[in-house]
């Protein structure tokens, strides 16, 4: 009896301590490193406003994903916890197209890319999401310089260079925090001429405007220009969702040039971040007579300097070498401006569906260079 007593208070001992076992690696685990949905504009302000380094434009803004929601798309917020604290995160946009299903994060993964857990742990996350979303791929841009170390890098993690781009991968920055005059100074000859001209003309009047309505102007002027231009246009819902939700935060502006009535140029200025980004612009073709840009450029920039902004990003331009690129002339006019050429690592593929993806490949490749890309 007393044996039987001793061997059932030995083995309450050992289930008690296996318990607290179990329990104490349950609490580890839930101390671990863990992805959470942040589908609240809360959450993912909280997140960026912890790790101000890892995104610096409107590219991974929640309002970004936001007005793709609003335009019929599907958005996935997601943030890595360690600890409670906010490590990594990403935006994806489901992108659905005739030939293909795919995943996007221009800008992003937002992380600390010295930490190879980190890759690891967001390739398992995104990989997930695409596989249950029937996607073919995953196309990433991350906000972070271009080098041989990243490309290798992202290589050895799986990734391969994408045969198109994603948003902007060489763009000519402009350092805001320069007294105008000094950056007046490294504008070209050419440049300062349009300038001077624009500014004594009299007849020419710049406008702000916060009003909705002007994006129907916009995406209408927008429309023309891109038929003369020959490009693909943005359309009219995604352009008024994108103005309607960053103006909710005053972080968007639309600007105009007329003279005598008569629209000569437009842009639309994002401002976000460290950064203010001149993602759409136009000029009609009295815009190419009496040269406005210049001057709408200026304007957003006295805003931008005004809201404590330090970049001016024009956006995309070409190397000095690419004299055949459909869009030289245009880079040309950017660099007058004195910009500093900024070039993000490439575009890169994760490779959902092998088959499927590499018919995409070999027509997005065609594609590119029939194109002048």
């Amino acid at each position: 009896m007393a044996d039987n007593f001793k061997w059932l208070t030995i083995n309450k001992k050992q289930a008690s301590l296996r318990a607290n076992s179990d329990l104490t690696n349950s609490c580890l685990q839930s101390l671990g490193p863990k992805w959470r949905t942040a589908n609240k504009k809360q959450a993912w302000q909280a997140f960026l406003r912890a790790n101000p380094d890892l995104a610096d434009n409107c590219l991974q803004s929640f309002n970004w994903g936001l007005s793709h929601e609003q335009s019929g798309g599907k958005t996935f917020w997601r943030i890595l916890y360690d600890r409670r604290k906010p490590v990594a995160g990403y935006m994806a946009l489901l992108e659905v197209g005739r030939r293909q299903r795919f995943l996007t994060l221009a800008g992003g993964p937002l992380l600390d890319w010295s930490q190879p857990e980190l890759l690891a742990s967001f390739k398992a996350d995104i990989t997930a999401i695409a596989s249950r979303e029937r996607c073919v791929y995953v196309r990433i841009r991350p906000q972070t310089p271009d080098s041989d170390v990243m490309r290798k890098y992202l290589r050895q993690a799986g990734f391969r260079r994408a045969p198109s781009g994603l948003a902007v991968e060489l763009a000519g920055i402009l350092d805001l925090e320069q007294p105008e005059e000094i950056i007046r100074k490294g504008f070209n000859k050419s440049l300062r001429h349009k300038v001077r001209d624009a500014e004594r003309d009299e007849a020419i009047k710049v406008r702000v405007s916060r009003d909705v309505k002007d994006v129907v102007l916009f995406s209408e002027l927008h429309q023309e220009h891109a038929q003369r231009r020959r490009y693909s246009p943005f359309t009219k819902t995604k352009l008024v969702k994108q103005f309607e939700t960053f103006l909710e935060d005053d972080e968007v502006l639309l600007y105009f040039a007329r003279r005598e009535g008569e629209v000569l140029a437009a842009h639309m200025i994002f401002f976000f971040g460290r950064e203010a980004s001149h993602l759409y612009g136009i000029s009609t073709t009295l815009g190419q007579k009496y040269s406005s840009a210049p001057i709408l450029h200026l304007s957003a920039m006295a805003e931008a300097r005004r809201r404590g902004l330090k970049t001016y990003n024009f956006w995309g331009i070409v190397g000095t070498d690419q004299v055949k690129h459909r869009y030289y002339g245009l880079s040309q006019f950017k660099r007058g401006f004195g910009v500093k050429p900024y070039q993000y690592v490439p575009a890169h593929d994760l490779i959902i569906r092998r088959w499927p993806y590499m018919a995409i490949w070999v027509y997005l490749t065609i594609l590119r260079k029939w194109r002048r890309l």
